[in-house]
């Protein structure tokens, strides 16, 4: 793993901040770095460090503005990317070093000169292309050209960095930059003696290692990037982490942030979302320095995440410095994915940003593994000075905490910490004692950990900082943290209309300022008049819980409907993760009854909205009772507030998910219930066309469900539902979308079980739906999906007559939307697989055909890969049936097509492992008819493909096997030379990936290239 971290150079004493402070200093090279020898001199001895070009110009650029005091008015821009260069090649402090100690005194120009040729190359000679550029020529345009490979010339001469050239750019670069103000990236401070309960579990605690997560630092580390490279994919990217609470996602971010981003290079850290309005003009915001933005809980806020993200990658191509966006959050839910990225005209660009080029949905951080959970709880108990119990004892007693399924029941680090916690507070009410370990981890549960936890945070944080009232100041403090953490955050002025806001309730709240309680506030976590929620989030929840069920459980309900009645999103989160995290206080708390009694339009909208999601939980828990019980609180909300669409939306959206996940399952009767709700409430309301699409989703569910169980009627009922659909909702096309998709389904199950009337009854229907929305792009790539699945039914069987009808469609298809280029791929894959049929029939006239739609593909879509690699599955699928014909001359012209693809896509490793695969397989077909001037052919193809992708295992097999069936055949024709020649190829591969390493697997048992060596050198051996 690389280190970023470094500054001190092994050639210097002097590290990466004080040589570019003296280097600034450094006044009297200005002029002379100008000078043609000087500059020469200095570019040559940096390309010998290991700064190709043109990376030796940027480090050069770098130094001549350093010292021009160019730094003045482009902020860290300079000295911030000259450290970075110096952490990657410390050598280059060296060579820095020996400019700064030139002492010139009253030493003349020339004098002076010649003293700092001798220091920069101390006798070496140095050789560099006579290259002219322009002194304007920004540092973001050289560096873009290093990252092209053939650039070995790029824009001319550097001019020294004089005053005039200053002051030319002074004007214009201030004022673009004095208005611009930087994201606020911080982290709570690091708690030096965390003394509460709560604090020695958070991220910020101080007081253990992070353990288990090696992969994931990897993974951060890959996501920054390499600082010496850019351009406008490289500047911007973005990665969305996801786990439960508890994972340590936020402790991930916290540590590789302050621990493995050099803190002098990059500015890193959390932004919180609502500092967004900080940003004076985003739009204008140009990174100063490299930037690694953390944002956490972002389902809170997607529209700005959104706005955020789309913003920087517009902007991207003209920052000079990486800008990094993690986004942090428990799960990838497509309701605020959605809102985040709708689908619209900007989310292909925000994709193109996305690291690792992953969906959306991003990357679920993994469970962290036994060992690293034992070790993070022995530490704690080290730590404390007292001798932890066994390995096998900490973990089953941490299991026992998190009562939550886990991957391989595997505690979270969360659990496991307050397990330990928890064990050592035991053993320390009998000090004197030795304590039982295996008694106190078998008696411990969730409830008592996590309680015991609260009571010793209020006992050794709160308590002491109320006031001496009877308890009645903490009481009320205590809500209002409740209060916070319900709503993420708590402005206690906005208690100045708690008696409008809560009513009879409000006594049970504190006093706004000026009348609060500055310790409290502290006490609880605050500053100010700000309550923060309470952290970490898991202990949070259930503190929330614990004061809904016994401190104000008469007013609980009042109290949520209230909070609710403000129509924020933040309270919905909060109950849909307390859903999560602890099903059984969510079940007391009974939402459902607190939606019986609701009485305000607002919190009943804010109720039922949680509805999808609930269900959702309950489902996947296991828990349809409670799924119902909520349907049915949600079901009267909608007819008590029945003029609003909103509520009935919100439940329509939850009876499709209980049809998706009963329909699964086969659960018919309830299927048929949920139907019958949704034909309810579009009888409510007639017009709502999103309550109507709501009934396609589900329709389209149930005709996949259907037809996987085979049962005819129910697909038809569904086909009759969309038939209703489209009579009323004539213009919807997005209802149009779910039949088209419903139909492209229904048409392949047909195509599966040989029913071609059924076929032509869905594509005729397919049909009718493109004909009404002809603009329509997603019903015409079901059209095309359509006419791929048929194409390739009819191909099998030979219905040439059918494969030219869909080859027609595809046609007036990418005629129609002739920049599509998932309609086209479609086209592509079932060129392919007509070709394979057609080619295995011997059918060559096909052939031929399918082959010109791919040179017309191409030329259409030159730049496009994955029609690439369907042009390169083609060819090789040709050549061995040609090669077993003995075809050699379309061999040859699959051969040339190879070629042609490889010198346009030469870093796809794809077509390259088929273009090797085609080459293995002529090599068989060569060896076995003698054809050695082949075999030699296609060996050369083989050294060509293995010489660009040498650590490409699966080429390796190719080669490996290739070489070994040959030099079979040429041991039985008595051949030792080529069987020699095969030896020593093998021997080379050994080289690279050694003797062990997998050939091939043959009932289970591998084969390597030892085996291989030693089985071809065995039977030369006794070859007589």
């Amino acid at each position: 793993m690389p280190d970023t971290q470094t500054e001190e150079s092994p050639t210097s004493p002097l590290n990466a901040d004080d040589i570019v402070e003296k280097l600034a200093q450094a006044d009297f090279l200005s002029g002379l770095l100008a000078d043609p020898d000087v500059k020469a001199a200095l570019l040559g001895e940096i390309r010998e460090l290991g700064f190709r070009p043109p990376l030796h110009y940027v480090v050069l650029r770098l130094i001549t503005a350093l010292v021009a005091k160019s730094e003045s008015f482009i902020g860290k821009a300079i000295s911030s990317r000259l450290q970075a260069f110096i952490a990657k090649v410390p050598a280059l402090a060296g060579l820095l070093e020996r400019l700064i100690t030139i002492q010139h005194g009253k030493e003349t120009n020339d004098a002076l000169k010649t003293s700092i040729l001798g220091a920069i190359t101390e006798g070496r000679p140095f050789d560099i292309n006579a290259i002219e550029i322009d002194n304007t020529t920004p540092i973001e345009t050289m560096l873009a050209l290093h990252n092209v490979q053939g650039f070995e010339r790029v824009l001319g001469g550097l001019d020294g960095q004089t005053d005039t050239l200053i002051r030319t750019f002074r004007e214009d670069i201030s004022n673009l930059f004095q208005n611009m103000v930087a994201p606020a990236l911080s982290w709570p401070p690091e708690v030096l003696s965390p003394k509460g309960a709560f604090d020695r579990v958070k991220y910020t605690s101080g007081l253990d290692q992070l353990y288990g997560r090696d992969k994931e630092i990897t993974l951060l580390h890959q996501f920054a990037g390499d600082l010496s490279l850019c351009g406008r994919l490289f500047n911007f990217r973005w990665m969305l982490l996801t786990g439960d609470g508890g994972t340590g996602k936020t402790r991930l971010a916290y540590d590789f942030t302050r621990k493995h981003l050099n803190q002098h290079i990059w500015d890193a850290g959390r932004l919180s979302i609502d500092d967004l309005p900080g940003f004076n003009d985003l739009e204008k915001w140009r990174p100063r320095q490299p930037t690694f933005i953390v944002i956490d809980y972002v389902s809170g806020h997607p529209e700005k995440t959104g706005k955020l993200l789309r913003i920087l990658a517009r902007k991207a191509a003209h920052y000079d410095f990486p800008v990094r966006v993690l986004l942090l959050e428990r799960k990838a839910d497509e309701n605020w994915l959605g809102k985040m990225l709708p689908e619209d005209g900007d989310k292909p660009m925000v994709m193109n940003h996305i690291f690792g080029h992953e969906d959306e949905k991003g990357r679920i951080i993994p469970p962290v593994d036994a060992t690293a959970i034992k070790k993070m709880m022995k530490e704690r108990f080290a730590k404390a000075g007292q001798t932890p119990p066994d390995d096998a004892l900490l973990l089953a007693a941490a299991q026992r905490v998190d009562t939550r399924p886990h991957d391989a029941n595997l505690p979270r680090p969360l659990f496991a910490l307050a397990t330990a916690e928890a064990m050592m507070a035991e053993a320390e009410k009998e000090p004197e004692a030795q304590p039982d370990f295996a008694k106190i981890a078998a008696l411990l549960n969730q409830e008592d950990v996590l309680a015991g936890m609260l009571r010793r945070e209020e006992h050794t944080r709160w308590q002491p900082a109320a006031p001496n009232d009877g308890g009645g100041t903490l009481t009320r403090y205590k809500l209002a943290l409740a209060l916070a953490t319900l709503t993420k955050g708590l402005d206690l002025n906005d208690l100045d209309t708690k008696q409008e806001d809560y009513g009879p309730f409000a006594r049970h709240l504190p006093d706004p300022p000026p009348d609060h309680h500055q310790g409290m506030i502290s006490a609880l976590g605050g500053s100010h008049t700000f309550l923060p929620p309470l952290e970490p989030d898991i202990m949070g929840e259930f503190f929330l819980a614990e004061t809904l069920l016994n401190d104000i459980s008469r007013h609980r309900h009042s109290f949520l409907s209230a909070t609710l009645e403000k129509g924020h999103i933040e309270p919905l989160i909060t109950l849909l993760r307390l859903q999560q995290d602890f099903p059984q206080k969510i079940a007391a708390i009974d939402i459902p009854a607190a939606m019986l009694a609701c009485q305000t339009e607002t919190a009943a909208f804010s109720y039922a909205s949680m509805a999808p999601d609930w269900v959702n939980q309950c489902y996947r828990s296991h828990d349809p009772d409670a799924a119902d019980s909520f349907m049915k609180s949600v079901k009267h909300l909608v007819t008590q507030f029945d003029k609003n669409a909103k509520i009935a939306l919100s439940e329509a959206k939850a009876t499709f998910n209980i049809c998706h996940h009963t329909g699964k399952k086969g659960e018919w009767e309830r299927v048929d219930a949920m139907m019958a709700r949704l034909d309810a409430l579009r009888s409510q309301f007639r017009s709502n066309h999103e309550i109507a699409l709501e009934e396609a989703k589900a329709a389209f569910n149930i005709c996949i469900d259907a037809d996987q169980s085979g049962d005819e009627e129910r697909i038809k009922a569904m086909l009759h539902r969309f038939d209703k659909l489209r009579s009323k909702f004539s213009e919807n096309e997005e209802i149009a979308q779910e039949e088209a998709k419903a139909a492209v389904n229904i048409c392949l199950y047909a195509l599966e079980s040989g029913d071609w009337e059924r076929v032509d009854t869905t594509l005729s229907r397919i049909h009718t739906l493109r004909s009404k929305f002809n603009e329509n792009e997603q019903i015409a790539r079901c059209e095309a999906r359509a006419a791929y699945n048929i194409s390739i039914g009819a191909a099998q069987n030979r219905g040439w007559e059918r494969v030219e009808a869909m080859l027609r469609r595809f046609d007036a298809l990418r005629s129609k939307f002739s920049e599509n280029e998932e309609i086209v791929q479609e086209e592509a894959q079932a060129a392919t697989n007509i070709c394979i049929y057609a080619a295995t029939s011997g059918d060559w006239k096909q052939v031929e055909a399918m082959l010109r739609r791919f040179d017309t593909l191409r030329s259409q879509f030159g730049q496009n890969e994955k029609i690439a690699i369907e042009e390169a599955k083609t060819a090789f699928h040709i050549c061995f049936h040609a090669g077993e014909s003995g075809d050699w001359k379309q061999v040859e012209a699959m051969l040339r097509r190879f070629d042609t693809l490889r010198s346009k896509f030469g870093q796809n490793e794809e077509i390259a492992c088929l273009e090797t695969n085609a080459a293995y397989n002529l090599s068989v077909i060569a060896t076995q008819s003698g054809n050695w001037e082949q075999i030699e052919a296609t060996l050369s193809r083989i050294d060509t493909l293995r010489s660009k992708f040498n650590e490409n295992e699966e080429i390796v097999r190719w080669e490996t096997k290739a070489a070994f069936n040959i030099s079979l055949i040429a041991t039985q024709r008595g051949n030792t030379e080529r069987v020699k020649a095969m030896i020593a190829r093998l021997i080379t591969i050994t080289n690279t990936f050694g003797v062990k390493f997998v050939v091939d697997e043959s009932n289970g048992q591998p084969s390597t290239l030892a085996d291989a060596i030693n089985y071809v050198t065995e039977i030369q051996g006794n070859k007589p």
